[in-house]
């Protein structure tokens, strides 16, 4: 098989991202660009070169509009699938992907559950600082289901830290993947994003951030194409990354995925 080349990779992505883009556009389906994809759109009206992957948010509820809508439909839009623990039994992620089954993934240190090219598609949900038992289990399941996906554990500094590390993945060897984010959605949706002042992306990386931040949206340019951003983005890649507008270090401008992608 062929492997791609990162812009290959970006391109392809960048397809999927179309097809994403008219469903939503054609169905009424809130979503923003988020993530480094947001931040790449800012600073490099498109990728940020060394980036591998686009990451779009929707609020809960076209989400789960969007999911039903594209599994409904899935033959109209092969060779593209969609990837959710619902549909799928061995995907390890508690976030929805958009897959090109044309090509294919391999992740290091990562179980192969049939992932090629794709986009990532991200829930946001209310959160509470007062709720200190939800945060905790949420906090807890992004770090034991992250753990179920991998072959072997990656080492940490410290002795505290590496005992208890070791537990946790111990314990992930007997794991039922499905049943954990099953239990991890279940908490991820008990707060209405409508009636919090912060949301946060509950199912899998529970930073929480100002409501009012992608409450209204504009459009930006990525890649050639426009695409709805947050009005206050300045505030939100702030919030999750600081001076956003600085490029970092030559020697940290990787790709933070470690995958390589083949063409079948």
């Amino acid at each position: 098989m062929k492997e791609l080349t990162l812009e290959e990779i970006q391109q392809e992505s960048f397809k999927i991202l179309l097809v994403i883009k008219q469903i939503c556009e054609e169905n009424n389906f809130k979503y923003f660009l988020q993530y480094g994809t947001l931040l790449g759109a800012i600073r490099h009206n498109g990728f940020i070169p060394w980036d591998d992957d686009i990451d779009l948010m929707m609020p809960r509820d076209d989400y789960e509009k969007f999911i039903e809508y594209f599994y409904n439909n899935r033959e109209k839009y092969a060779p593209l699938e969609i990837f959710n623990f619902r549909y799928n039994r061995d995907y390890i992620y508690p976030i929805t992907r958009i897959s090109n089954k044309e090509f294919k993934a391999d992740y290091d240190n990562t179980k192969d559950y049939g992932l090629g090219t794709f986009v990532d598609i991200y829930p946001y949900d209310g959160y509470k600082k007062s709720h200190f038992i939800q945060n905790f289990k949420i906090n807890y399941n992004h770090h034991f289901i992250y753990q179920i996906g991998l072959f072997e554990m990656v080492p940490v500094n410290g002795f505290i830290k590496t005992l208890l590390k070791k537990r946790m993945f111990k314990k992930s060897r007997k794991a039922d993947i499905n049943k954990v984010l099953r239990k991890q959605e279940k908490l991820a949706k008990k707060l209405d994003y409508k009636k919090c002042e912060f949301v946060a992306n509950q199912n899998w990386d529970p930073e929480p951030f100002k409501r009012e931040w992608i409450d209204e949206l504009i459009t930006h340019e990525f890649n050639g194409e426009l695409f709805p951003i947050p009005k206050m983005y300045d505030e939100l890649l702030t919030c999750f990354y600081g001076d956003y507008m600085k490029l970092p270090p030559e020697n940290e401008r990787v790709g933070h995925h470690y995958y390589k992608i083949y063409k079948k």
